[in-house]
C-alpha cells in the first residue's frame, strides 16, 4: 500500500498554496533538467565508444574470416534483459591462423549469420590477437543509430524541461487573492476548520475555461488531457494501418480494446444551468443522472485543496463544499496550470452567487 503524505497548509490561506506550488514547481524543473542531463552523459559516452571504433576501423587492417558460431543470447541485469550477440570467429593473417570473439559497435547491433559465412575482420596490425568482427565501412551513418536515438530522448526532456519552466506560472492571479482577501478572516477559518466529506473521483483534468451555451449554461470540462489524447490517437492510427497492410483481422482486436478504452475516458463535464440554479454531471455518451444534481441553494462555499496521487503526483482540486459538508468535486489541475484553476474557480464562486471561496 503506498502512504499519501500528508499536506499542511499555513493558515495565511492562498499565500500557502503559492508557496506549495512555487515548491513543486522548481522540485518538478530539477528532476527533469537532471534527467536531461543524465540522457546527454550517456549520448556523449555513446558517440565516444563509436568514434574509438571509428579510429581502430580506420588504423587497423582489413581481412575476412569464418564465422565459426553466432548465438543470440540474453543477459539479466536485475529486473533488466537484453539480447546480445555472442560469435565466435577465425582468420588469417600474415599466414598465420587466429580466432576471436570480439563485436565491432557493439554487441547487439550485429546481425544474425549463420556459421561458415564469410564476415569482415579488423586487426591491430601490431598484435592480431586484437581483433573485432566489422559490418559497417566508410561512412555508415547506421552505426551511430544508439547515439542518435538517445539524443532523441535527450532533445525531448530538454524541451519538456524548458517548456515546463516557461508554461509554469507560479505567481496566482491578483483577481483570485483580492476574491479570497474578501472573505473575512473569522469566516474564513470557520470554513476551513470544517470536516469535509469528499465525493466524487478526483482523475480528470481541467481541460480549459468555463464554455457558455446558450446563455444559460455553463460547463467545465476535464479530460485526460491533450497529450494523452495525441498518442491514444497515433496508437490506434498505426494499429489500423498495420492490420491494413499485413491484411491481419486479428490486429484489429487492440484496435478495438484501445477505441474502448479511449470512448470510456472521454471528458467529464459539470454542467451549470444558470436558470434552474442547479448543476450535474455529464459523462460523454450516458444521460446525466438525476439524483447526482445538486441546487445552488445548498453550496456553502468553494474549496480549492492540494492532493497527492499515488501515481500523478501533486494535484490541485476544485470542490464545490454544500450545507452538509458534502464536498463534490468538479475537476483538478497540474501544480504548472494552479493559476488556470484559480481563475475558474472566481468566476464559478461568481456564478453561484458570490459564495465564499477558500484554500483548504
Amino acid at each position: 500500500m503506498v502512504k499519501k503524505k500528508k499536506i499542511t497548509l499555513p493558515p495565511t490561506d492562498w499565500r500557502g498554496l503559492a508557496a506549495l506550488q512555487k515548491k513543486n514547481a522548481k522540485t518538478t524543473f530539477f528532476i527533469l533538467s537532471g534527467c536531461s542531463l543524465v540522457f546527454l552523459l550517456i549520448v556523449i559516452l555513446d558517440f565516444c565508444q563509436t568514434r574509438q571504433w571509428d579510429k581502430k576501423a580506420s588504423s587497423y587492417d582489413h581481412v575476412q574470416g569464418i564465422l565459426l558460431k553466432h548465438d543470440r543470447v540474453t543477459r539479466r541485469s536485475g529486473r533488466n534483459r537484453r539480447t546480445v550477440s555472442e560469435i565466435e570467429y577465425s582468420f588469417k593473417y600474415k599466414g598465420v591462423q587466429y580466432t576471436g570473439n570480439k563485436i565491432a559497435y557493439g554487441e547487439k547491433d550485429y546481425p544474425y549469420r549463420k556459421s561458415g559465412k564469410v564476415i569482415n575482420i579488423i586487426v591491430n596490425p601490431s598484435q592480431p590477437e586484437d581483433s573485432a568482427a566489422m559490418i559497417y565501412y566508410g561512412s555508415n551513418m547506421s552505426k551511430y543509430a544508439s547515439s542518435i536515438s538517445l539524443g532523441i530522448f535527450w532533445a525531448i526532456l530538454l524541451i519538456i524541461a524548458v517548456t515546463f519552466l516557461l508554461t509554469s506560472k507560479t505567481a496566482l492571479p491578483q483577481k483570485f487573492i483580492d476574491y479570497c482577501e474578501s472573505v473575512p478572516p473569522e469566516k474564513r477559518e470557520e470554513l476551513r476548520s470544517k470536516p469535509l466529506s469528499f465525493c466524487g473521483i478526483a482523475k480528470y483534468t481541467l481541460n480549459g475555461s468555463i464554455k457558455y451555451k446558450y446563455h444559460t449554461y455553463a460547463i467545465i470540462t476535464s479530460g485526460v488531457g491533450k497529450i494523452a489524447d495525441f498518442i491514444f490517437f497515433i496508437i490506434l492510427i498505426t494499429n489500423i494501418t498495420g492490420a491494413i497492410i499485413t491484411q491481419q483481422v486479428l490486429i484489429l482486436i487492440p484496435a478495438a480494446v484501445l477505441f474502448f478504452i479511449i470512448l470510456i475516458s472521454r471528458p467529464v463535464k459539470v454542467i451549470f444551468n444558470l436558470a434552474e440554479k442547479t448543476f450535474t454531471y455529464k459523462k460523454f455518451l450516458t444521460p446525466a443522472p438525476t439524483e447526482n444534481t445538486h441546487s445552488f441553494d445548498d453550496i456553502s462555499f468553494l474549496c480549492i485543496t492540494p492532493k497527492h496521487h499515488s501515481k500523478g503526483g501533486l494535484h490541485f482540486a476544485l470542490y464545490i463544499v454544500k450545507n452538509d459538508n458534502e464536498a463534490i468535486y468538479i475537476t483538478q489541475v497540474q501544480p504548472a496550470q494552479l493559476a488556470k484553476l484559480c481563475n475558474v474557480a472566481v468566476e464559478l464562486a461568481e456564478l453561484l452567487g458570490n459564495v465564499p471561496l477558500i484554500v483548504k
